[in-house]
């Protein structure tokens, strides 16, 4: 709230019967452990995580010293690491995470290459299988294909095997609930195994585009 996050989080706290539900500067949506077991046949979880921190950024009302901040991002990363773990652990069937900033974008923000360097190797561990972000102003759908391990202990004397896969993880861009940029000035580079397969790219004469993104579970 302009430039303030944590009031944005206090509102949560303060009106906790609205629609707005911010915690925490990263959190994990408890709305999934709610599901009913008779009925529901898969386990889901969505992540949510500040990106604005894991770039080395941060709001008006947060820190500006340079301890705060990287305090922030290994604590963050930290968290992110046992959210994912756990996940693993209770074999969930589908593993979201959401943030503000891109890892690959074809627009003109393009890829992020913090989140490229740092981030992208922790859902290529734990196979999350599709990021949502904003950000560029557009609608696109960008997917990623990666060889994954699985490293299991074999024997009694540590030695371990790893079994490999091919996998593919999807990136969707939706940032046009307020205004639209239909520029792909950063498609060429895009990795070679990372492929842009849906764009928005229709503008209506009057200029009222907008776009968005929708989880159904």
């Amino acid at each position: 709230y302009k430039g303030n996050v944590s009031a944005q989080i206090k509102y949560s706290e303060a009106n906790k019967d609205t629609n707005w539900k911010m915690p925490d500067l990263w959190y994990k949506i408890p709305a999934t452990e709610k599901m009913d077991p008779l009925t529901t046949t898969f386990k889901i979880d969505i992540i949510t995580i500040d990106t604005d921190i894991l770039i080395a950024s941060h709001s008006k009302d947060q820190s500006s010293k340079p301890e705060d901040i990287y305090l922030k991002i290994s604590n963050q990363y930290a968290w992110i690491r046992d959210q994912l773990e756990n996940a693993r652990k209770n074999k969930v069937d589908y593993l979201i995470v959401m943030g503000h900033h891109p890892v690959f974008s074809a627009g003109g923000h393009g890829n992020t290459k913090e989140l490229v360097k740092f981030l992208l190797p922790l859902f290529e561990e734990y196979g999350v299988q599709m990021y949502i972000c904003g950000h560029d102003h557009q609608l696109q759908t960008i997917a990623h294909n990666y060889t994954s391990s699985d490293y299991q202990i074999s024997d009694s004397s540590g030695n371990s095997s790893s079994n490999s896969s091919f996998s593919t993880m999807y990136f969707i861009v939706s940032g046009m609930g307020g205004k639209f940029d239909f520029l792909l000035q950063n498609e060429e580079k895009l990795p070679e195994n990372t492929e842009l397969i849906f764009k928005y790219r229709k503008q209506n004469k009057n200029k009222n585009t907008a776009g968005f993104g929708q989880v159904i579970v």
